[in-house]
């Protein structure tokens, strides 16, 4: 089912799965316009691309501000984590255990490419500017997980992973149901020869399309995942951010010098 796009008064445009309103979920997937940031990162940029080009931080809490209350959740503490294109999980609230790396700085964000939350009132919130975001959650509303996905991620099992990490805290995939929001789409993700393999060993050889030029469709990779782990049903969002420059930021598109989306979710009061 495609995505519900809401905008509120000030401007500010996101996106919705239809499941996880049905559900009453709080949840959403920003998108680049309501927001106070100038080129290159004009306009609603939630985060900031290495190298020495980059947003002010006023910009960027101007803009989380005005996308939190857009949600009507800005009463809630958003949890980020330091996203490494890896596998790693990180527990906030509830009986799950908390995740930090002994190596991690206690003033940082520990170093992880999804969050899960259980019977808290916080928000979980991972960055993108191509990669897939995925928001999942239990019927029953008390737990969710966001998942920064880019292809690193997909092959190394980050989804499946997290799910695992659900069943551990007695929630299984048939308990699930999960949100694939906006990236890059297939025909404008090409890949190397040497990332075939990867795709392959990973059992996701269905989201390669062959060619002259390899491509991978990242979306469906996920969904592979997600269905293999059980989730019972899953959304997914139609819209390519390298094809749609009006509303998505993409570090592909732009050669890095983009700002970031913010995909949000958070437990059901």
């Amino acid at each position: 089912m495609s995505f519900i796009q809401v905008r509120d008064v000030s401007g500010v445009a996101y996106l919705q799965s239809p499941v996880l309103r049905d559900l009453g979920i709080p949840h959403g997937f920003s998108t680049r316009r309501g927001g106070v940031s100038k080129a290159p990162f004009s306009s609603l940029n939630l985060g900031n691309p290495t190298g020495e080009i980059r947003d002010r931080a006023e910009n960027l809490s101007e803009n989380l501000h005005r996308f939190l209350t857009a949600m009507e959740v800005s009463n809630r503490p958003l949890r980020t984590v330091r996203q490494m294109h890896g596998c790693e999980v990180a527990h906030f609230g509830g009986n799950a255990p908390p995740y930090t790396p002994a190596s991690q700085d206690k003033s940082e964000p520990c170093s992880a490419d999804a969050i899960i939350l259980s019977a808290t009132d916080a928000l979980a919130g991972i960055r993108t500017a191509d990669c897939v975001p995925v928001l999942i959650a239990g019927l029953d509303g008390q737990v969710v997980a966001a998942i920064h996905a880019g292809w690193r991620g997909l092959v190394g099992g980050v989804i499946g992973r997290t799910i695992e990490n659900l069943e551990r805290m007695g929630v299984t995939g048939d308990k699930l149901v999960a949100a694939v929001g906006p990236c890059i789409g297939v025909e404008h993700f090409e890949i190397g020869p040497e990332v075939v393999p990867a795709f392959e060993r990973a059992g996701l050889s269905a989201a390669l399309v062959r060619g002259p030029r390899m491509h991978a469709n990242l979306p469906l990779a996920a969904k592979i995942e997600l269905v293999h782990f059980g989730v019972r049903r899953v959304d997914m969002a139609d819209q390519c951010t390298y094809q749609d420059a009006d509303l998505f930021f993409s570090h592909r598109r732009d050669r890095g010098q983009t700002g970031r989306m913010l995909a949000v979710i958070g437990c059901r009061n």
